[in-house]
């Protein structure tokens, strides 16, 4: 039976969402085979093949979700927690999700190609995750946050909920592969001096992924 996914689905509003999918041939928007037994193998954990994905799932939606699947599913108007509810666009980057029996499992994958995570980036975010999944109506939703990127993090320490940390005491982490030839824009002098005041650009190869 289905418990928290029909919510998920009816708030995923994204126009990307839809886009890639149609253009992609894949509007269900089902994990890869390959990629579901990488995510599967890192959280100890089995993912069926349809299992709910949404990209850039703002965590109004998910807070929300929760709510309503926990409660009466009435629209509302529902008393507002101003640390859950706040009318941004924060939002998780990739989101898996299922119901299992009596349980949700709730998947969030947060990626980073050629920027480094940091300790202060994540205070926001998972301040906020770590209230939502305390609530009474989350008891039946479990969470799992899973880093992906060029090369593990090494500067993550303590961030966060205990439910992020794997038994090894980091966040759970998945490899993300990167054209080597990648380049980007930067402002410059005429003599090819970086300036952001500068009236010239370049183009310069980026930098590998330095870690975090």
């Amino acid at each position: 039976m289905q418990y928290l996914i029909p919510y998920l689905r009816r708030f995923n509003r994204k126009e990307r969402f839809f886009l890639v999918g149609l253009a992609l041939g894949n509007e269900a928007f089902r994990l890869g085979d390959s990629f579901r037994q990488r995510l599967s193998d890192v959280l100890d954990l089995a993912l069926p093949g349809d299992a709910f994905v949404a990209m850039d799932y703002h965590l109004d939606w998910l807070f929300a979700s929760i709510y309503l699947a926990a409660t009466s599913g009435s629209p509302g108007p529902h008393p507002r927690d101003f640390r859950l509810i706040r009318g941004t666009h924060e939002d998780i980057d990739l989101l898996v999700a299922f119901d299992a029996g009596e349980q949700s499992h709730v998947i969030m994958l947060e990626a980073k190609g050629v920027t480094s995570y940091s300790n202060r980036q994540f205070a926001s975010k998972m301040a906020r995750l770590a209230a939502a999944f305390e609530t009474p109506q989350a008891r039946r939703v479990a969470p799992y946050l899973v880093l992906v990127s060029p090369a593990q993090p090494q500067k993550l320490h303590g961030v966060g909920p205990a439910w992020v940390f794997g038994k090894d005491g980091r966040i759970p982490w998945l490899h993300l592969p990167l054209p080597a030839d990648l380049q980007k824009v930067v402002r410059c002098t005429e003599t090819g001096a970086p300036s952001s005041q500068g009236k010239y650009w370049t183009a310069k190869p980026e930098k590998s992924f330095p870690g975090a």
